[in-house]
């Protein structure tokens, strides 16, 4: 097995629920992005109009990351609107310098009942120090889309 398969499987393996951000080896969600368990909605538009859909933070932030070291991050979507919103689609924005894929999606094509959720896998790696920025953007026909930063410092100097 390749060194960048057996990364891939520990990723997915990090994402099947055995692991969570903020579990040892997997990074940490944003301190203060959820209140007892509960999806916070960062779906606002620039004209005030908030998407049904959320997720369970605001930023999907994968933190301080070493080069070379592979993390997986489980995104749970979650339409907290009245009706079904849907067919879903799922587009993660293109970096430099790094990997960042998903590694599964479970949400594109979808159309999610209210009060129901999905679960799109995210895939982490960099080679050599770099600050990654870009967005997960979840839309769906006649509806805001769900806009999620994410971000990560990959640096030697990360514990």
């Amino acid at each position: 097995m390749s060194a960048r398969a057996l990364l891939i499987l520990l990723a997915a393996m990090a994402c099947d629920g055995s692991a969570s951000p903020g579990d040892a080896g997997a990074p940490a969600a944003d301190a203060g992005a959820t209140e007892a368990g509960t999806a916070v909605d960062a779906g606002a538009t620039e004209a005030g109009v908030a998407s049904p859909l959320a997720a369970q933070a605001e930023v999907l932030d994968f933190k301080c990351v070493k080069p070379g070291d592979a993390f997986g991050y489980p995104v749970n979507l979650e339409n907290r609107g009245g009706a079904p919103v849907g067919p879903l689609a799922v587009q993660l924005g293109m970096v430099v310098g790094a990997t960042l894929d998903l590694l599964s999606d479970g949400c594109s094509g979808l159309v999610l009942p209210a009060g129901e959720s999905c679960r799109v896998n995210l895939f982490f790696m960099a080679p050599a120090p770099v600050t990654v920025s870009t967005t997960l953007t979840v839309s769906a026909p006649g509806t805001p889309p769900l806009v999620l930063p994410v971000r990560a410092q990959v640096s030697s100097s990360c514990p």
